[in-house]
């Protein structure tokens, strides 16, 4: 790869990685613990706004209240089908017994429900009527009707006046919301060309409430949070909007191209796991003991080595050995990083917005074969985070220090051989990654730096090659 301009090469600054933590994996937080207030590993997220708990609150209320509305519309619909004429006139003055019973539902293996939720509002609604809260979960378990309810809220939440949708079929996956900015969506169209009550015919879930966390990033910051895709991606060359578009385990086809050893998706689901699978097997045999800061470090650690082309690692479905020929290139690193400051944001505020849970009967989700009572009571009294709540947020959080890892020794020897003009790129990658100088970049561009673009105008006059 060769970079021959010279009009990036000022240093925009760089801002510090936040302290290491202190708590020790699965340990709880103290009593004091404020769901609403205080995050799970003890410390604040280093991004942006994310200290402002009443507003962080404020936006997911707004953004939760409006989707249960059409939920529990959708439950009355299903309501009059069965014929409950008795749930059916009791139904507006027991709506919070409703929200309640659907949030603790099993929905594409997690749950709406916060901890925050269940200390504050579910848990007194349960303890002031158990009979109805059995007789409403009861009916929610019949024919999967809160997976139906839960699908036409969905459907119901992005059809709504309030919002404004984009159709986007070839950059959003299938059955995917993309968050853009406060009540602004991107979608595909047969996804939502449905009719209404054609949703509630189905009866496996069809959405991903990770795309809730998204919507509160982007609401929250839309400059800096929502998402970048348009119309950036669409001027990427193909292999290079490969790294994010293509799926983690999609085979190679004639028709497609070959798997990406480090695609986005690869790293993530492929990976990474087995590398959080044997840190945490250590931990729980009592052979090593971890922080969340040094299990982040360490997973960092292997994952640079790899993408450096000086290490090996598992691929967790083929139980294969990968190993990288050379290091990734600068411009591939920059599409990848872009891609985590949309991805990594949205799972630390995850906890905020809904509970991770797990796939079904693969033992990490211990409120899987928990009551719909016994699950509330469960996060109403949770002080630490679940196994795929770590999983998930680890993960992320060591790609985007291997990046960083990656970036500073890359532009070490940018700086020692001159080449000033990957130099300036890779220094936009850390300080992109580290929010530096966030404001200013806001101030001057309207976004918060965006590597899609800058690697596009770069390539589109022909100052970087574009394989």
């Amino acid at each position: 790869m060769d970079f021959t301009f010279d009009s990036l090469t000022e240093d925009l600054g760089q801002v510090e990685i936040s302290p290491p933590a202190s708590l020790q994996i699965f340990e709880e937080l103290p009593e004091s613990y404020d769901p609403r207030i205080h995050w799970l590993d003890g410390h604040s997220p280093p991004h942006p706004y994310f200290d402002r708990a009443e507003e962080i609150h404020s936006i997911v209320s707004e953004i939760k209240n409006r989707l249960l509305f059409h939920i529990l519309q959708g439950c009355k619909l299903l309501l009059q089908r069965a014929n409950c004429h008795g749930l059916l006139e009791q139904f507006d003055s027991n709506a919070h017994v409703w929200k309640a019973v659907v949030s603790a539902q099993k929905y594409c293996n997690n749950y709406l429900a916060t901890r925050a939720e269940c200390r504050e509002t579910y848990l007194p609604a349960l303890k002031a009527n158990p009979k109805l809260f059995s007789t409403i979960a009861t009916f929610l378990s019949m024919d999967r009707n809160a997976l139906r309810a839960i699908n036409y809220g969905f459907h119901q939440y992005a059809s709504d006046p309030e919002m404004t949708v984009e159709y986007a079929s070839e950059f959003v996956a299938p059955r995917r919301i993309v968050a853009l900015g406060p009540n602004h969506v991107a979608v595909r169209h047969k996804d939502f060309n449905k009719d209404a009550t054609q949703i509630l015919g189905y009866l496996g879930a069809l959405w991903n409430l990770r795309d809730l966390a998204n919507m509160a990033t982007a609401a929250l910051a839309p400059e800096i949070y929502g998402s970048k895709m348009f119309p950036h991606m669409s001027r990427l060359p193909p292999q290079l909007a490969a790294l994010i578009r293509i799926p983690a385990s999609r085979p190679a086809t004639a028709d497609s191209p070959r798997q990406i050893p480090y695609a986005d998706g690869q790293i993530f689901n492929e990976l990474l796991p087995p590398l959080f699978r044997d840190e945490l097997a250590l931990v729980q045999r009592g052979e090593e003991t971890h922080t969340y800061e040094s299990l982040t470090i360490d997973m960092a650690e292997d994952l640079a080595e790899y993408l450096l082309a000086r290490g090996l690692i598992e691929h967790k479905t083929t139980g294969a050995v990968l190993e990288l020929d050379e290091p990734i290139p600068t411009h591939h690193l920059a599409i990848l990083v872009q891609n985590i400051s949309y991805t990594l944001p949205a799972i630390e505020m995850e906890q905020r917005v809904f509970t991770r849970g797990g796939y079904r009967d693969n033992g990490t989700d211990e409120m899987e074969t928990l009551s719909i009572e016994e699950r509330i009571e469960f996060l109403a009294a949770s002080r630490k985070w679940k196994y795929e709540e770590i999983s998930g947020t680890i993960r992320l959080r060591a790609q985007r220090l291997a990046y960083r890892m990656i970036a500073e020794e890359k532009l070490k020897t940018c700086q020692q051989a001159s080449n000033m003009g990957e130099a300036a790129v890779l220094r936009m990658i850390i300080d992109a990654l580290e929010y530096a100088n966030w404001e200013a970049v806001v101030q001057n561009t309207g976004e918060a730096m965006n590597l899609w673009k800058i690697i596009g105008d770069l390539i589109g006059n022909n100052e970087l090659r574009s394989e």
